[in-house]
């Protein structure tokens, strides 16, 4: 059986790598400052979504 990294596109990856690489730091940052685990997965999550979507914006400027 294929991993799914294996499978999947190159941006899919770079997105993987990106969240793997900070997903931990941020939240625990985010954790320590707000005091509320649930509320810092939250931010955790919207700044990932951020970030992605601004991708998508540059990619159709540059277009």
């Amino acid at each position: 059986m294929a991993s799914a990294n294996s499978t999947a596109s190159p941006l899919q990856q770079e997105v993987h790598t990106l969240y793997a690489d900070h997903h931990g730091w941020l939240f625990g940052w985010l954790r320590k400052k707000l005091g509320c685990a649930h509320h810092a997965a939250d931010l955790a999550h919207d700044t990932f979504v951020r970030i992605l979507t601004a991708q998508d914006k540059s990619d159709e400027l540059a277009a």
